[in-house]
């Protein structure tokens, strides 16, 4: 069906197939909102990770077929965070694709709401690079209390490793240049 997909009448399946997997999840990450949801099932976690590596695998490919409408669909492809156990080496490749265009159709809140199920020393050492990728291309604001949690854990994890630290401070810093502050207290708060 994809594989077919290069009209401009059937471009808008790849972001179809994306949302489906989306829908199923549950979206959120508050219990209070999924008690009477069932949970998916492994096998279909599974599914939707191998639906993700395989548009990796086939980005040459699908950036033809797409056209402009490539960067959307990277977009929308970072709701699949969700699905995630942790951040490894190989989805974080996967999240750094998705990162510079997640304020297409105004995704970033998703995205980082998804970023702070993440409290693995490993996946957090990889969020401060994943966010500044996010940085490039916007400065997003919405959730201040979500950037300050995945700042604040950046900082934690920094206590061993300098190189996150100076990733959170990066963040804070790119943050202030732009004239958005509530960082702020954040970064003087952690430096020595």
């Amino acid at each position: 069906m994809l594989n077919e997909a290069d009209t401009a009448n059937k471009r808008s399946r790849w972001e179809e197939v994306t949302g489906f997997f989306w829908s199923i999840s549950g979206r959120t990450l508050k219990k209070e909102e999924k008690e009477d949801q069932e949970e998916p099932s492994e096998d279909f976690k599974k599914k939707v990770c191998a639906f993700w590596e395989w548009t990796i695998e086939k980005q040459e490919l699908i950036k033809v077929k797409l056209g402009e409408e490539y960067n959307s669909f990277l977009s929308r492809m970072a709701e699949l965070t969700i699905w995630l156990d942790k951040i490894n080496e190989t989805t974080e490749k996967w999240l750094m694709l998705s990162a510079p265009f997640i304020e297409i159709d105004y995704r970033s809140s998703f995205f980082i709401e998804y970023l702070t199920k993440f409290d693995d020393e490993e996946s957090v050492k990889r969020i401060g690079k994943i966010f500044i990728k996010v940085l490039e291309t916007a400065t997003p604001t919405f959730k201040k209390e979500d950037i300050q949690l995945l700042v604040e854990r950046l900082y934690k994890v920094g206590e061993k490793d300098a190189g996150i630290k100076a990733d959170a401070d990066n963040i804070c810093n790119t943050y202030g240049r732009r004239g958005v502050h509530f960082l702020k207290d954040l970064f003087y708060k952690n430096q020595k």
